[in-house]
């Protein structure tokens, strides 16, 4: 197992997106990435604070969405 985990996940299939978000930092929410990430690639989601899901429609917002996660995860 490791320590101080987080990932987030797109998969992209047939022009709908899938989302992942896994985490087991305490500060960082799985269910939290999910509600304020997804929407940029007009989707939702949620989930608990070790594991969420969402999905979304909007692919041409994919690029934006990740260099988001970046820009906040690594601050």
């Amino acid at each position: 197992r490791y320590q101080n985990l987080v990932a987030f996940l797109v998969g992209v299939n047939n022009s709908k997106i899938t989302l992942v978000a896994i985490s087991n930092v305490d500060k960082i929410k799985a269910g939290n990435l999910m509600k304020n990430y997804a929407p940029i690639v007009g989707g939702r989601g949620g989930g608990k604070s070790e594991f969420a899901q969402g999905g979304g429609k909007d692919i041409n917002k994919i690029d934006e969405m990740i260099q988001k996660v970046k820009e906040d995860l690594l601050k």
